[in-house]
């Protein structure tokens, strides 16, 4: 059999309760507010991945692409100018000659 509670435990247990209320109630705010911000970080997350994405094809597509075929032009002379392993041979057998006749 369950003894009835004393005056004091009930105003106890009652405080106690209250307390429990209140902090719950707090915990609850807190949750609110972490998930909130959350959210939050996550979107803007997401717009500052997308800015330097349409960054990227802006600069791509406004100053790459139009200048694209002299850059090949470009890299078609400097390879054509750059020398081969034949004529760097020939200069090496020409340097070499050179210094055993000294």
């Amino acid at each position: 059999m369950i003894e009835p509670l004393e005056t004091g435990q009930s105003d106890r247990i009652e405080a106690l309760l209250k307390e429990n209320q209140r902090l719950l109630v707090d915990n609850n705010k807190f949750l609110r507010q972490m998930r909130r911000t959350a959210i939050l970080s996550s979107v803007f997350r997401l717009v500052w991945v997308l800015f330097f994405l349409v960054s990227l094809a802006y600069l791509y597509f406004a100053y790459i692409q139009p200048n694209l075929q002299d850059i090949k032009t470009d890299l078609n002379i400097m390879r054509e100018m750059t020398p081969t392993s034949d004529s760097l041979r020939q200069l090496y057998e020409l340097i070499k000659a050179k210094e055993v006749s000294s």
